[in-house]
């Protein structure tokens, strides 16, 4: 019965040689998809929390703006320059209410009679606009401004 041969001492060392470093390879890698893996969850982390802030900034200026028909509602109509009153009102409540960026130079109200043919007011459209602008908030090197709109008709 012959007797298997045996590869010489020489192939087997190459063989090793060729080999070596191999698993190393495996495990940088294996650290580089890891990490590449960490940096993108990172990265959706960040956008959930800009995009939390904005949802929280659009709710606050949803609240101030309905605040603006709410005042219309129970104000007495009768006096003289109570339109006038509940918008200075209204927007210095806005400019204290933490919403980032407002800007009191773009904040508009207005209430406007709508009458019939005879002159008699029917209804007030109320109109409250906000604008603001998120820290850090830009569009192409430009700030980005947001703007938040309520219109409603407040019956006499």
């Amino acid at each position: 019965m012959p007797v298997p041969a045996r590869p010489c001492r020489r192939a087997r060392v190459r063989a090793r040689r060729a080999h070596a470093g191999v698993a190393l390879i495996e495990v940088l890698v294996s650290l580089l998809l890891f990490s590449l893996g960490i940096l993108g969850l990172v990265a959706a982390q960040r956008g959930a929390l800009q995009s939390s802030g904005l949802n929280r900034d659009r709710a606050m200026a949803a609240d101030l703006a309905n605040d603006l028909i709410t005042q219309v509602q129970l104000v007495s109509h009768s006096t003289a320059g109570w339109d006038t009153a509940v918008c200075d009102d209204w927007k210095t409540k806005v400019e204290s209410a933490g919403l980032p960026g407002v800007d009191s130079a773009k904040l508009a109200c207005t209430v406007m009679p709508q009458t019939d043919s005879a002159g008699t007011t029917l209804s007030y459209q109320v109109s409250g606009t906000l604008v603001w602008q998120a820290p850090g908030d830009s569009a192409g090197g430009s700030p980005l401004e947001h703007h938040y709109t309520a219109v409603t008709q407040v019956p006499y």
